[in-house]
């Protein structure tokens, strides 16, 4: 619609616009820590902050001394600081079952969300017969879902947190749960009879999944502890590869589609199998009271991360 009352190039700036303002907002708003926030009062308002020991809030965070750019990292009690290891490589952190679980859901809950930013509209116009403008309207739904799935899942996460203190049941046993919700949903829908019912539960579904998304961010920071955006940029990425991998297999099938007239709800029932892999790759993540990338005082004494003990070690400390 908007490109029939300005040019496309006006297009991309308006679209612009909005990131500016986000920006803008998130400068004001957000916080390194929790408790830098002027909001919060305590530590111990902040869900899963309260029930840590000291010593645990330590290993997340880096202290910069104003005469310089080097950054010391605070060490773990009964380590020397001229004897702390060196960081671990990014294949060691991965190698962690827990976080390597969690690199192998990123590609396929990307791949469930890519349906709405690419053949959503054209599965609405040609296996249900809605019109140009028609399908494009309503194929918004589902990003007003994943937006307020967002708001709501971290709202529910530090509520499950608060209630169990279990960050396995608050992270990864919530998003699996969100997305297998998902999946039924997505199932549901390709053989929903109208337009109307499809789009629900799409937006229904597409509800769930968004919720997952702080659920995932707040395990990887849980299991990375002070390598958590080393840990978190390696999840992203490994789920960019939805769109290198499965976005041109996804083309090949709605090409074929085409060629037979009829079909569309395997594309529906291909995106469900997406989530339905995600979920399961949830159900083998353990999220521990300390990050899984760090050892304890005992360890620290007489293991680098070079050790053996580091890799598909129990998750659960």
């Amino acid at each position: 619609e908007l490109m029939e009352i300005m040019h496309w190039r006006s297009v991309f700036q308006v679209y612009s616009l909005v990131g500016i303002v986000w920006a803008v907002a998130f400068w004001f708003v957000f916080r390194t820590r929790p408790e830098q926030h002027p909001l919060v009062d305590s530590v111990d308002e902040v869900p899963g902050l309260s029930d840590r020991a000291p010593d645990e809030h330590v290993s997340v965070e880096l202290a910069i001394p104003s005469d310089g750019l080097e950054s010391s990292v605070p060490t773990l009690p009964g380590i020397d600081e001229d004897e702390s290891p060196p960081a671990p490589r990014l294949w060691q952190l991965i190698a962690h079952a827990s976080i390597f679980w969690m690199c192998v859901q990123a590609p396929f809950r990307a791949a469930g969300y890519n349906l709405f930013v690419t053949y959503f509209p054209e599965f609405l116009e040609r296996g249900h017969g809605m019109s140009v403008g028609e399908a494009a309207r309503m194929a918004t739904w589902p990003f007003i879902g994943v937006i307020a799935g967002g708001l709501v899942g971290g709202v529910v996460i530090d509520t499950l947190q608060k209630l169990t203190g279990n960050r396995t049941i608050s992270r990864s046993g919530f998003a699996a749960v969100a997305l297998v919700l998902t999946t039924v949903l997505t199932v549901l829908s390709a053989y929903a009879p109208t337009p109307g019912q499809v789009v629900l539960l799409i937006t229904l579904g597409s509800a769930f999944s968004g919720m997952a998304s702080p659920a995932v961010w707040a395990g990887l920071i849980d299991l990375g502890g002070k390598h958590a955006a080393v840990v978190s940029g390696a999840s992203n990425m490994i789920g960019c590869l939805a769109g290198v991998v499965f976005t041109p297999l996804v083309g090949i099938l709605v090409d074929r589609i085409k060629e037979n007239g009829s079909g569309w709800d395997v594309l529906i029932l291909v995106h469900a199998g997406f989530y339905a892999c995600a979920a399961l790759a949830f159900m083998f993540v353990r999220i521990g009271d300390r990050p899984v990338t760090e050892p304890t005082a005992d360890e620290g004494s007489d293991e680098s991360p070079d050790s053996d003990s580091m890799v598909w070690q129990d998750d659960q400390r």
